[in-house]
């Protein structure tokens, strides 16, 4: 509980970055992080349906850099790689202190329920 209220701010930050609703922000601060170098498309797919009115779908080919530097936003640094190391290092961190929590939860469960 403690590494998660510790950096609580940062997963809440990247939840809300990425999470579902991408924001404004976030997408600011992705399409900054662009370089001179970087490419990708924008497609645009027009559908009809059977009632003739044409619906337009837009497919961004680029939309995994767009969530990888969204999920950069709020750590330390300006490197992408300092940046990559630390999200790997947080992820690492925080899966081990999951799977510890969980399998003492399972443990106090299922001892409760058979008696040991």
């Amino acid at each position: 509980m403690q590494f998660f209220s510790a950096n609580e701010g940062y997963f809440k930050n990247i939840r809300h970055d990425i999470g579902g609703h991408f924001g404004m922000s976030a997408a600011i601060y992705a399409v900054e992080k662009f370089r001179s170098g970087d490419t990708g498309s924008i497609e645009q797919i027009t559908e009809t349906d059977l009632t003739g009115t044409g619906r337009v779908r837009i497919q961004l080919k680029f939309a995994h850099e767009i969530a990888t530097a969204a999920t950069f936003r709020h750590l330390r640094g300006t490197a992408s790689q300092d940046q990559a190391e630390q999200f790997i290092e947080l992820a690492r961190e925080g899966f081990s202190k999951v799977t510890k929590a969980v399998d003492t939860l399972i443990t106090h469960h299922l001892g409760r329920r058979f008696g040991q």
